[in-house]
This record gives structure tokens, C-alpha cells and sequence, in this order.
């Protein structure tokens, strides 16, 4: 796209921005939005987590820039507390799957949802930045499959016997 063509369809770098990280959050959505109920799994995780990672790495420019950006502008920090205040109910649909599936203990998750998620969305936030900062930035699918592997044992200490075999045999963590 040239310059002009870019200015005339983004008046301003936040109306860029806002775009793409809307588009980038949409596509992360209409992926969840596919996953069947009866098929949550920790791979499901696993495979839904590589997949984010994976289309982070298209968006890495506004990703990593993404906290200044945000913190310097009133229209983007809504956006990005619009798409926050969307994360607990999405964590509990896939909480309420993992536990109807058989994979996680509701009993030991009970009141440590927003804790999980917050740790989760803190590695989902800076795996990238990590990676590029470890020199891993020749081969950020191999980061992003790694990355997704560390997220994935957060659960362990929730999850039933079946949910911990699928987690060690995903990270060959035993």
C-alpha cells in the first residue's frame, strides 16, 4: 500500500493501529468461535495458543510497540479496555469446557480463574518480546510453539489425571 493510499484510508497512525489490533483480536475470536465445545482439550489450548502466537508474529510491529502506543492514546486505551473486559468470559466458557471434558478439577480451579488468566495474559503479552530478546527472532513459529508449551503448564496444577497426561505428553513434562 503507498503512503498516500495509507493516509487517505488512516487519517491518524491511532486509527492504524486500533485497526489492525481490532483485526488481529477478531481473528483470535472467529478461531475460538470454530473450537466445538465436546473438543476442549489442553491440546485444544495448546493448538488455540500456538495459532494467537502465530498471528502475533504477523503483527509484531504494533504488537511490540503496542504499551506506548496505547498509553498515548484515549481512543486506543478503550479499545484495549474493551477487549480486556471480553477476557474473564472467555476464560470461564473455556474453563467450563476443560472441566466438562474431563480435563480440569472445577474444585481446584475454584478461585484461581482470574489469576490463571492473568498470568496467561501476561506470557501471551510479552512471548514475543521475550523471544525477539533471547535472539530467538529467526524462528518465531518455533518461539510461538514454545512459548504456547509454557503456557500450557499453568494449568497442570488444576487439571485431572487425564488433563495432566495430555499436558505432559504436550510438554514433555513429566
Amino acid at each position: 500500500m503507498s503512503p498516500g493510499n495509507l493516509q487517505y484510508h488512516f487519517a491518524k497512525k491511532d486509527d492504524l493501529v486500533a485497526a489492525l489490533v481490532g483485526e488481529l483480536h477478531a481473528a483470535n475470536n472467529a478461531r475460538m468461535a470454530e473450537v466445538e465445545a465436546a473438543d476442549v482439550s489442553f491440546e485444544t489450548v495448546f493448538e488455540l495458543t500456538v495459532a494467537a502466537s502465530s498471528r502475533h508474529i504477523a503483527y509484531r510491529g504494533v504488537i511490540l510497540s503496542y504499551a506506548e502506543v496505547v498509553s498515548k492514546s484515549p481512543e486506543l486505551l478503550a479499545l484495549a479496555k474493551e477487549m480486556d473486559a471480553m477476557r474473564p468470559a472467555r476464560m470461564r466458557r473455556f474453563v467450563d469446557l476443560l472441566a466438562d471434558n474431563g480435563y480440569l478439577d472445577r474444585k481446584r480451579i475454584r478461585g484461581r480463574i482470574t489469576l490463571l488468566r492473568e498470568l496467561g495474559e501476561g506470557l501471551g503479552r510479552f512471548w514475543l518480546l521475550h523471544a525477539v530478546l533471547r535472539g530467538e527472532g529467526d524462528d518465531l513459529e518455533a518461539a510461538a510453539e514454545r512459548h504456547a508449551r509454557r503456557q500450557l503448564v499453568l494449568w497442570e496444577p488444576y487439571a485431572t489425571k487425564k488433563g495432566r497426561a495430555q499436558i505432559a505428553k504436550i510438554t514433555g513434562v513429566r
